[in-house]
């Protein structure tokens, strides 16, 4: 935003005032534009903290499901020895 103010500067008519007025809303709009573009960085590190958490969140839950999974399966393996043992 910076290089594209410099360049705009350089554009601007002869006249004083008029300059100076542009030159300070050229200003104006760099500085939002700077802001919006840190916002924005922010955001994306916000979404990358959300999307990181997300994902170790799901792991987990996969990993706790495996768990009950396999641990249902060795109930099932022992009521079936039981009653083999039971023939």
């Amino acid at each position: 935003a910076r290089n594209m103010l410099r360049r705009l500067e350089s554009m601007v008519p002869d006249d004083a005032t008029m300059g100076r007025r542009l030159t300070g809303y050229l200003q104006d709009v760099s500085d939002d534009v700077d802001g919006a573009l840190e916002d924005a960085s922010h955001l994306i590190e916000r979404c990358n903290a959300l999307s990181s958490a997300y994902d170790a969140a799901l792991s987990r839950e996969h990993a706790a499901q495996r768990r009950v999974a396999k641990e249902a399966e060795r109930i099932e393996q022992v009521k079936q020895n039981r009653h083999a043992q039971k023939l």
